[in-house]
């Protein structure tokens, strides 16, 4: 019988069958997945996991732990994502709301937004929009942001300090 290695342990993916008004889930060391009820609105805490599925409901995830690398799409709904303090690198799709912690977040939008309002904290913060369609976002505290090749609409949610940049591609007539 073959031997599995202790450092690399196979992973279920985590399924959650009923919606979860609060909580905490800590899915512990490897590459994980969660994926959240669509029978109600979710409201959780959520560490170490690397890839994160919404339901159709409303969700409300707080990450408790920074992730140096993940996928996040909350699916239906309106939902928001709160990034824990710490340097966190994500790709994120359908959170109509993110708030960012005290670290040097990167935020890359996974689908393009029509509305929705990004406020990335303290840091030098980075955000990437999608090049998938058209955003339009209100954004706040982010050092850096990069706009998707096609008509991006961006209103700054606050004073942007001297030392932010904000970029577009080229565009061609």
């Amino acid at each position: 019988m073959p031997r599995r290695s202790p450092a690399a342990p196979a992973r279920t993916p985590s399924t959650l069958g009923t919606a979860q008004a609060a909580g905490t889930i800590n899915l512990g060391a490897g590459a994980d997945s969660l994926t959240l009820s669509s029978a109600g609105d979710n409201t959780l805490t959520v560490s170490n996991s690397e890839t994160i599925t919404g339901g159709s409901q409303n969700d409300a995830i707080t990450l408790g732990a920074a992730q140096a690398a993940g996928t996040i799409d909350l699916g239906a709904g309106t939902d928001s994502l709160t990034l824990a303090n710490g340097t966190n690198t994500l790709t994120v799709t359908n959170a109509e709301t993110i708030t960012g912690g005290t670290g040097a977040d990167t935020i890359t939008l996974g689908a393009a937004q029509s509305s929705g309002t990004i406020n990335l904290g303290a840091g030098a913060d980075v955000l990437n929009l999608s090049s998938a369609g058209n955003n339009t976002l209100t954004v706040s505290n982010a050092e850096t942001v990069s706009g998707g090749t096609l008509d991006d609409t961006i209103t700054l949610g606050a004073a942007q300090a001297a030392a932010r940049s904000i970029s577009a591609p080229a565009m061609t007539a």
